[in-house]
């Protein structure tokens, strides 16, 4: 094993090391209801996704609530139209409820893929929750996100729940 791959594998174990110390105090030290909670879905794609039809799920998951303020995000590298003086609709459903949505178009179709990203932050009461991520309105199709000559898209969905302010 030469220095480089010495080097490497001890920053790499330094690193594991650094996670594992960091998790074992913060849950010896905090008390959970002071926890911040997190839960996360990244999908990462070669090849674009190409969407033409509404009801699409972009992006999902489940998660265990103690209730409280939740703030959902949702984040797609490049989204992009595929054709002129296009538009849709990306819908945040939280347990089949619509709660936020966001406009995204373009005029020329070709090379406006941009970022696109849904923020939602309300309460939820304890219990297990849906978190769904949708496109609704699709007028002439998207790629989402775009990818292409080996470029990886993006698309990552977070829930983070805060203690309540009573804790």
């Amino acid at each position: 094993m030469g220095p480089r791959r010495r080097l490497a594998a001890f920053a790499l174990g330094m690193f594991v090391f650094g996670g594992i110390v960091s998790v074992v105090v913060a849950f010896s030290v905090l008390p959970e209801g002071d926890r911040v909670f997190t839960v996360s879905s990244q999908t990462e794609l070669t090849e674009s996704r190409v969407i033409t039809e509404p009801g699409y799920i972009l992006q999902s998951l489940s998660a265990e609530s103690r209730g409280g303020l939740t703030v959902v995000e949702w984040h797609d590298s490049a989204f992009g139209p595929m054709a002129e003086r296009t538009g849709s609709y990306i819908t945040l459903y939280v347990d089949g409820a619509a709660q936020a949505s966001s406009l995204r178009g373009g005029f020329q179709g070709e090379f406006e893929e941009a970022p696109a990203g849904l923020r939602w932050a309300g309460n939820l009461p304890p219990g297990r929750h849906r978190f769904e991520v949708k496109l609704d309105r699709v007028d002439s199709g998207f790629a989402v996100p775009y990818a292409a000559d080996g470029s990886i898209g993006v698309d990552n969905l977070t829930v983070t729940e805060y203690p309540a302010a009573d804790s």
